[in-house]
């Protein structure tokens, strides 16, 4: 079987050039999300919309948040065989 020399490697398709950071900021072209989204409708600075008076923000979530979802997510995954092997022994399924 013969071998290629590290020598001898095809080319390939030659890579895109890299784009300029001024071609990245510059605002001149449209991307594919403003021909989907129309433009706003109004030059006025839209009016903030306060949050409802009677439910506080909700707080970000914390460590013991974060635990507390893995070990529901660990439990719900290692509790999938089981039920697949009860329902294979009892013959539904």
């Amino acid at each position: 079987m013969p071998t290629r020399s590290p020598h001898e490697e095809p080319t390939g398709p030659s890579a895109p050039a890299i784009p300029s950071f001024e071609s990245l900021r510059s605002t001149r072209g449209r991307s594919a999300v403003d021909l989907l989204v129309p433009g706003p409708a109004s030059t006025e600075p839209p009016v903030p919309v306060a949050a409802p008076a009677g439910r506080p923000a909700p707080r970000p979530a914390e460590y013991g948040d974060l635990l507390r979802l893995g070990l529901r997510a660990v439990r719900a995954v290692a509790g999938v065989p089981g039920c697949v092997l009860q329902r294979l022994r009892a013959g539904t399924g």
